[in-house]
């Protein structure tokens, strides 16, 4: 008997969930929308957005992506110490960081579906500087009493890039104005840099069985200008949650009559 009971209950609730729009958001609502998308590395995005008349979303949406990369290996290798060649241990680190922000401008169109499942594709424009992007690199042969360190950094100049995509995705509305959603993008994208690549390498040689001694530091900088294009999936691939908050409605006060 319960579960005859139950079971029409669970087809109702099944029912109003899926098939309900009341939990869509309407015109004039503004949304915040927190994703994290994949493209090669992993990004954050924060988005602003309003609901239009006539389906449409237009939205701006502001991407960080942070990378720090340190990589280290080790050989064995003959040094060329006092009284001839003696085995020792060659270490090799390269340390590399980036960061990247970008703005993300969209326009949506929201297919018209009478559920809380939502659907829309559009395009949007990206538009990203990243800093100059660090690179170290070291290199190290050492045994009792000598040591040899080479360390090499540098420096590229400031990254500038572009782009376009369409975008496609859809949105599922579990509670009032609340999604969680999944989107996807294909476009292209361009990029260019102009500055100067700084180089600044620095030898150390020490220990007493090290026929060299001291410290050498050198400089050197040169004029980079490079553009380049790509084409392939843009950047727009990954999850999302979304709120909107809607609009407070004036009340309708009654005429008065005298």
């Amino acid at each position: 008997m319960k579960k005859r009971i139950f079971a029409p209950f669970l087809l109702l609730l099944v029912t109003t969930v899926v098939f309900s729009q009341t939990n869509k958001p309407g015109v004039g609502d503004w949304g915040v929308r927190y994703g994290v998308y994949f493209n090669g590395s992993f990004s954050q995005q924060l988005i602003f957005t309003r609901m239009l008349k006539k389906n449409l979303e237009v939205g701006m949406g502001v991407g960080i992506s942070f990378q720090s990369r340190n990589t280290t290996s080790t050989d064995s290798v003959l040094v060329s110490a006092i009284g001839g060649d003696v085995p020792g241990i060659r270490e090799y680190t390269t340390q590399t960081t980036n960061l990247y922000v970008s703005l993300n401008p969209f326009l949506l169109y929201h297919f018209p579906v009478k559920s809380n499942l939502d659907l829309y594709m559009g395009a949007g424009i990206s538009l990203g500087v990243s800093d100059a992007i660090a690179n170290k690199e070291i290199t190290r042969r050492y045994l009792a009493n000598y040591e040899y360190k080479e360390e090499v950094i540098n420096r590229s100049p400031v990254l500038f890039v572009g782009g376009a995509s369409a975008i496609v995705g859809g949105l599922y509305f579990f509670y009032k104005n609340l999604a969680i959603g999944a989107q996807g993008g294909l476009g292209f994208s361009v990029n260019g840099s102009s500055g100067k690549v700084n180089s600044k390498k620095t030898v150390t040689n020490s220990g007493v069985l090290n026929p060299v001694q001291g410290i050498v530091t050198i400089d050197d900088q040169m004029t980079q200008k490079t553009i380049s294009t790509s084409a392939g999936i843009a950047g727009n691939v990954g999850l999302n949650l979304t709120f909107y908050f809607s609009r407070v409605k004036a009340k309708e006060t009654a005429p008065a009559f005298n």
